[in-house]
């Protein structure tokens, strides 16, 4: 039987240090956004059951429209990275997942080899 693996993209990052009126997640790489590449990547993965957008509150409904066309599970994540990977890895367990890959959303040349790994 197939194992089950959730991934979660940490997109609740503010980028103070990127740039101060928008965050990194949200730039575009040829016409797309950083958080759309991720999250086309995790999507054509067929090992990949689910897909998580941990977001900031301030920037949810943007990120929420960006991955609507790859998953509808997008929440809020915390004051913190450690709150964020503690929300998504509560919802995730609505999935009853056997793995469960953290990948944050500022890095966007992930590929389906490492996500094999």
């Amino acid at each position: 039987m197939p194992k089950k693996i959730i991934g979660i993209i940490l997109c609740g990052g503010l980028g103070n240090r990127f740039d101060k009126s928008l965050p990194k997640q949200f730039f575009k790489i040829n016409d797309q956004s950083i958080l759309q590449i991720n999250l086309k990547i995790f999507k054509s993965n067929k090992k990949i059951s689910e897909i998580i957008v941990v977001s900031s509150k301030k920037f949810l409904l943007k990120t929420k429209e960006l991955s609507e066309n790859y998953t509808k599970n997008v929440i809020i994540g915390g004051s913190t990275r450690q709150i964020s990977v503690k929300n998504g890895l509560e919802y995730a367990g609505r999935f009853n997942p056997d793995y469960v890959l953290i990948h944050d959303c500022a890095r966007p040349f992930i590929d389906n080899k490492l996500i094999n790994n």
